[in-house]
């Protein structure tokens, strides 16, 4: 059989008094938890629906205000900072060494995630309360340095039990 050849689309054209609209498809990164329920979020922190069936989306818990529903926007910086470290592991190579299963946001001064692995995580990073370029390179360093750790560990035949990333340098890790 012959292919037919598609007939040539006339070439983009803008006319005075045109409206061009653009739709992009909101895409579920994360399960907020609250108390009875789950909603899910986008990388942008809308509150989309409830999760159902998404077992595999990283689960954020800690963070509980009155009124969230979908179509919300959470912009609170706890919420803002768990987005932008399941951003950074989505959209760059430290996230083949690092899995997130659960971000915990309670404390204000740090996350708590859990890996994949089990691995038990604190974390923070220079200008985490700003949103900023200069806050998300701080973040890729910190998670590059957390993927060498976890690398590490395994060519020595350990794993890491919990490794305290909050600090600046010599970051102190169980392992067994």
């Amino acid at each position: 059989q012959r292919h037919r050849r598609l007939p040539r689309l006339p070439r983009r054209r803008r006319l005075p008094g045109d409206l061009i609209v653009r739709v992009r498809e909101r895409v579920a990164v994360a399960q907020l938890e609250l108390p009875h329920y789950c909603l899910t979020l986008d990388r942008d922190g809308v509150v989309l629906g409830p999760a159902s069936g998404r077992g595999a989306l990283p689960l954020l818990s800690g963070y509980a205000e009155p009124g969230i529903r979908p179509g919300v926007r959470l912009r609170a910086g706890p919420v803002r900072r768990a987005l932008e470290v399941l951003d950074v592991c989505q959209t760059t190579p430290v996230g083949q060494g690092v899995r997130i299963v659960s971000l915990d946001v309670r404390d204000p001064e740090a996350l708590d995630l859990r890996l994949a692995d089990g691995e038990r995580v604190r974390l923070a990073w220079a200008h985490m309360s700003e949103a900023s370029a200069l806050s998300r390179q701080q973040l890729e360093q910190k998670l590059a340095r957390l993927a060498d750790s976890l690398a590490s560990a395994a060519r020595r035949h350990k794993r890491i039990e919990s490794i305290d990333m909050s600090l600046d340098n010599n970051f102190p890790a169980r392992e067994y």
